[in-house]
Formats: C-alpha cells, structure tokens, sequence
C-alpha cells in the first residue's frame, strides 16, 4: 500500500514539473516572437520576400523616411538592398534603383558600408551624405548595371570622411553621355568632399569612368577602366590624389564625345572668379592603353608621373601649366602608327611661370611612326617653358627629333640614348630665349642643330656629345 502510494506520488511531481516546462517554453517563444519583430525578422508564419506592411521599422529607418510596405524581405539588415526589393538578378533597366537608394539613404543616418552580394543589380544610386560606403564582393563577382545615368554620384560636401567604393564591376553599356563614379561639386571651392578611396574597382563602357571637380585626400588603386573614352577627368580644385597600380584602356571606348584621354588635369572658373586647379598628383605604376593622349596635364600644380607604361596614338604625356614643379620619371612609351606626334610634350606658354620640369630614365619606342618628335619642349612659335632636365632617356623610332628644346631657356639635355635612324635631327635646340643651356654626354644617331651665335656668345654649352658613333663636341 506505501509502495502505490508513492508511486502516485512521483507521477504526480512528473506531471507538475511537464506542466511548468511548457508554460515556460511557450513564454520563452513568445518572448522569441517578440524579439524577432522588433529587430525586423519575420515570424516564421510569414514567407520570405512577401510584402506585409506589419514589418517593423528600425530607429535609422524611420529616420531615413523608409515606410513599412517599403520592406520586402525583412530577414536581411537595413543596410542590404535586397530587404527593400532588390534581387541582384539580371533583371529590366534600373529595376533595382528605388531599392539601392533606400539603403543608401539608411546608411545614411545610420552611417557604414551598403553591403552588395554577388549578382547583377540594376540602377543608379546618389550618397547624398558623408560616411557612406558602397562594397561589393569582387569585380567580377558583384555588377551595378547602370542604365542612361551616372552610376554613382557623389553629391555631398564634407569636412573630413572616407567614402570608400570597393570590389564592384559598374557597367554602362556603352553610356556614351554618362559617367560611372561622378563627384561634380559646386560652384565653390570652399565645398570640398574630402576622403575618397576607389579600390579594386572595374568599370566598363562609360563617357567618363571617373569625375571631379572639388576633392581633397583621394586614391583610385588597383583598378580597371575598360572601353572608356575618357578615362579619369580632374577638372578643379582637386588635392592631394593618388592615381596607382591601374588599368586604363580606350578599347572600343562607348561611343561618346570628346577627346580621348586617360588622365585629364585641369583648372575650373568658380561662381567667385577664381581659377584653381588640381595640385599634389602621384601618378604612378599605371597603364594607360589606345587612348589618343595618355595623361593631358593642362594646369595643375606639383605633378609626379612616375613608372607607368603608355600605348597612345597622337601623344604620350602632354602638360602646360604645371608649376612648380613635374617629374616625368621612369616610364615606358610605345608611340604606334602615323598618327603620333609626340611621346612626352610641354607646350609653351604666354608667360612664363614658377616652374621645374624633370623628365628622366624614360623609355620611349616608336613604330610605323611619319612625324614623331620623342620629347619636345615648347612650340615653334610659343616659349616660357623652362627650367627643364631632360636626362638619361632612351629613344628610338622617331621620324622628326628625338629631342627638341624649341625657343628655349635655362636647361639641360644630358646622357641621353637616341638611336632613331630616320629621324630629321637627334636634338634640335632654337635660338635661346633666355638663361643657359646645356647639352652633354648624349649617344645620337642624327645630328645635334643648334644656333652657332648661342654656343659663341656661351648661352649654349656642347660638350662630349657621340653622332652616329663619332667624337662630337
């Protein structure tokens, strides 16, 4: 009789303890539930990707004037396109932008990185507000298919910030009118954007691949640049960039206006009348590939083109104002077809300016080239551009000069190899305009023309020149 007693007894206990288990379950669920919908997860009742205007709105979401039947697919973070719509499949044109936008315009308040998965997403977006970020997980893994507009434009001003724009493929499908990353400023140079990294990006059949006219603190690195008529244009008061380990190739380009050229430098007229252009450029360790002018440095002040390789059609280099100070240094050229006109060129000026020009250890190689001129200073009826080293380049398949230092003023040509054997003269220097010059230890295979009255009165100086394996002064 105890025995059964206690056997009740214990079933009884089992059953209490089985009933407190399950109230504290069902709490706990409930309490899950709860959780879930205020951190924007959808009950497991409800099927992803259906739209259900119950989703509740995030702190930055409110904020950034998102609605709830904005939210599509609330299993991703507020940051990701996809919870707003955006599928990153190949869909129609710019089927994506109203989704891209609204995670642009969260980060925005909220401030990070808008996060793109692999796939194609199609639509433009605008960062209106510093601190926000657009990455993707590699260029060729992650597209942002633009469709008739500027892919990503950069329509803010900041103090101090880094705007990064990573591992994407921006396609334009040959946006002839269009650019892919544009940073076009206002009409003061007071409203900089400073901070913009640009990295491991490629962008494809674009106008313009990238542009600016207000910029301080920027890097474009370790990207690539396909079938674009102009590769990157820096037209104002940008400072302080950093151009390296980069691809840029005309190709096919995308049909659009406008010379062809990778590097564009040059100044911009702001509402106050100032003329400012760029300043504190490093160029260096790029490629630049069937572009009419590899780099035009039309005004720009402390310039370093430093060990790129260049394939152009008319001209390599190309500068006018450029002051202060523009080496010119360890490059590579390969100047191809009938069309080329020069390798490296400073074309003169209307006066002269505070200036110091080094061009050095430059390879320079031309073929199928009519009349080519290797590096030339000046122009024949424009001078002041002085003060310029041209030293120990090699030279070879120039049709017209090697090197011509026309309506010159104080510099040096000095250690130079120039073996084109078709050219007109090896160096050429016009009649002296002021300072000294001197020419030495140059190897030719044509001949040195200069002006006899220069070199009697001192202004001239030659000295241990080779012409065509001869003893030459």
């Amino acid at each position: 009789m105890q025995k059964g007693t206690t056997s009740r007894s214990v079933q009884r206990n089992v059953t209490a303890v089985l009933a407190r288990t399950e109230l504290v379950f069902a709490a706990a669920m409930a309490l899950l539930l709860v959780a879930c919908a205020d951190r924007g997860v959808p009950p497991s009742d409800r099927r992803a990707g259906e739209a259900d205007s119950g989703y509740p709105l995030t702190q930055n979401e409110s904020a950034a004037g998102v609605d709830a039947t904005d939210i599509i697919a609330a299993r991703y973070p507020p940051l990701d396109p996809r919870r707003y719509g955006a599928n990153a499949e190949d869909g129609s044109a710019n089927s994506d932008q109203a989704a891209l936008q609204m995670a642009v315009d969260v980060a925005e308040v909220a401030g990070g990185s808008v996060p793109l998965s692999e796939g194609v997403w199609n639509g433009c977006v605008t960062l209106g507000a510093p601190g926000v970020s657009i990455v993707g997980q590699g260029s060729t893994a992650t597209v942002l298919l633009a469709t008739g507009c500027d892919a990503i434009t950069l329509d803010f001003v900041t103090g101090f910030g880094n705007t990064v724009i990573r591992d994407l493929d921006i396609e334009g499908a040959r946006a002839a009118s269009n650019t892919a990353i544009n940073a076009p400023g206002t009409d003061s140079e007071t409203d900089e954007l400073y901070g913009l990294t640009i990295d491991r990006v490629l962008v494809r059949r674009f106008n313009v691949g990238f542009h600016s006219r207000t910029l301080r603190n920027f890097a474009i690195m370790n990207s690539w640049f396909q079938d674009v008529d102009r590769a990157v244009e820096l037209l104002g008061k940008n400072l302080v960039g950093r151009i390296a380990y980069s691809t840029f190739v005309h190709g096919a380009g995308a049909g659009g206006a406008g010379p062809k050229v990778g590097l564009t430098v040059g100044a911009h007229t702001y509402a106050d009348g100032t003329l400012v252009p760029a300043e504190g450029l490093q160029v260096t360790f790029n490629q630049f590939y069937g572009f009419a002018t590899g780099i035009n440095l039309d005004f720009a002040t402390v310039v370093n083109v430093i060990g790129n390789d260049f394939q152009a059609a008319v001209s390599g280099v190309e500068f006018t104002t450029v002051q202060q100070k523009l080496n010119i240094t360890d490059n590579t050229f390969d100047m191809a077809g009938s069309d080329v006109a020069y390798a490296i060129v400073g074309h003169g000026l209307a006066s002269e300016i505070d200036t110091k020009v080094a061009i050095e250890r430059n390879g320079i190689l031309g073929t199928r080239t009519r009349n080519a001129v290797g590096i030339q200073i000046n122009d024949d009826r424009n001078t002041n551009q002085y003060h310029v080293d041209i030293l120990g380049n090699f030279i070879n398949g120039m049709t017209r000069y090697d090197i011509a230092y026309l309506n010159p003023g104080p510099g040096t040509i000095a250690r130079n190899y120039a073996k084109s054997d078709r050219v007109e003269k090896c160096i050429k220097i016009g009649p002296r305009q002021s300072g000294n010059i001197r020419v030495y230890d140059n190897d030719c295979v044509g001949e040195i023309e200069f002006e006899a009255d220069d070199e009697r009165a001192g202004h001239l100086r030659l000295q241990d020149n080779t012409v065509s394996g001869r003893g030459e002064r």
